[in-house]
């Protein structure tokens, strides 16, 4: 989906966010070369869901929030739920410091 290894994507995710004493982690691990993303942001308010989305008019990929203010519970239970349809997923969570550079990231590489 992006013309990279989502597997080396995010290695990135993680030192980005590590670097700056924040918190990333791999939720689910998925096939190292093709498998979508999908990135938990968490903050005060609960955790965010984002995931990639093609543009079909342009073929452009977006990244989406599809869910916003999950609680914990509900975050676990989205991502079970579509991993139980797509085993080859990746799933990542953020938190705190360089969390906001880690989805600049993400936005930039597929612009």
């Amino acid at each position: 989906m992006f013309g990279i290894a989502t597997s080396i994507i995010v290695q990135r995710l993680i030192q980005l966010v590590n670097d700056q004493a924040g918190h990333a982690v791999v939720v689910q691990r998925g096939d190292p070369t093709g498998g979508i993303l999908l990135v938990l942001w968490e903050h005060p308010d609960g955790v965010n869901l984002f995931q990639p989305e093609r543009v079909m008019e342009t073929n452009a990929i977006t990244w989406r929030l599809a869910k916003e203010n999950l609680t914990d519970e509900e975050a676990r239970r989205r991502v079970e739920q579509y991993a139980s349809f797509d085993g080859d997923a990746w799933v990542v969570s953020l938190e705190g410091h360089g969390s906001e550079d880690a989805m600049t990231f993400l936005r930039e590489l597929v612009a």
